[in-house]
């Protein structure tokens, strides 16, 4: 994986300088092919930030194996964004602070990590629904 992205890293940067993270955002929903395929929310804007560049690496990639298809509609988008409360959630300890959520249905599987009442950071993948 290291090497994918050492061989790359000239293509991610580009997409890094052309995608930069806007101004008080806490999420970023990824999507190609016609198809929301993940979601990454936090609790500050400040924490999107630091992790924006690794976030878009990790777009960039699994994009260049897909066709990009069309733009996602923004009603779509603000469904996905409720999927979260339809899942199935189990609760966890976390190894370091805080408890870990464990998401799953409604075409989607995730997980967050919740600190003092917050969730701190979450996480939700599109995956296709079995028969």
């Amino acid at each position: 994986m290291r090497d994918l992205y050492t061989d790359r890293h000239d293509h991610l940067a580009a997409y890094v300088r052309a995608v930069p993270c806007p101004p008080d955002t806490v999420g970023v929903i990824v999507g190609y092919g016609g198809q929301i395929v993940a979601l990454e929310l936090f609790d500050a804007p400040d924490m999107l930030q630091t992790c924006w560049p690794r976030l878009i690496h990790a777009a960039a990639l699994d994009a260049l194996a897909h066709d990009p298809g069309v733009a996602i509609p923004l009603p779509r988008a603000v469904r996905t964004l409720h999927r979260p409360q339809q899942a199935a959630c189990q609760r966890f300890p976390s190894p370091g602070v805080g408890d870990d959520l464990r998401l799953a249905g409604e075409g989607a599987a995730g997980a967050a990590l919740l600190h003092d009442g917050v969730v701190v950071h979450a996480v939700l993948h599109r995956v296709a629904e079995q028969a």
